[in-house]
């Protein structure tokens, strides 16, 4: 990997700690992580959110977007949301527009949800991946992202 490279996804990576809230596993009200996936088809990216109670009440799921900003790259962006035995995916296949992919939700309760994100081939792909913890009726929940692979 040359410097520039480097240095770019270094920039990325120090971008959506700041956004998430400093350090892995800080409770935040949501999630909007700025990230990059590396050259490689298999790629993967990979956190673990953890829903909570707050004043607000129980998490009833996890809601997720994914939103592909290299418009450039033949590549789409997928997200995978996983709890237990259950899981959703989404795909933005609408590269290039001004909008993330519809939202998936997974109903889990309080509890730690996976999240994983890749892509169809090869390419640096630039995205932005939206997380919120949401109770009945709608409102966040507590929540602490933990980045456990940033490839």
């Amino acid at each position: 990997m040359d410097k520039k490279s480097t240095t770019n996804r270094l920039a990325w990576f120090a971008a959506s700690l700041l956004i998430i809230g400093t350090t892995p596993g800080t409770e935040v009200a949501a999630a909007t992580l700025d990230n990059q996936l590396r050259n490689s088809r298999s790629a993967t990216d990979f956190f673990r959110i953890t829903c909570s109670r707050n004043d607000q009440g129980d998490t009833r799921q996890l809601r997720v977007t994914v939103f592909d900003r290299s418009p450039d790259i033949n590549a789409l962006i997928s997200a995978q949301v996983i709890r237990g035995l259950s899981g959703r995916n989404i795909t933005d296949t609408n590269k290039g527009d001004s909008q993330p992919s519809p939202a998936i939700t997974l109903v889990g309760g309080n509890g730690i949800y996976e999240v994983r994100v890749n892509k169809t081939g090869r390419g640096v792909k630039n995205y932005q991946l939206d997380c919120r913890c949401l109770t009945s009726t709608g409102q966040r929940a507590g929540m602490a992202v933990t980045t456990v692979q940033n490839q």
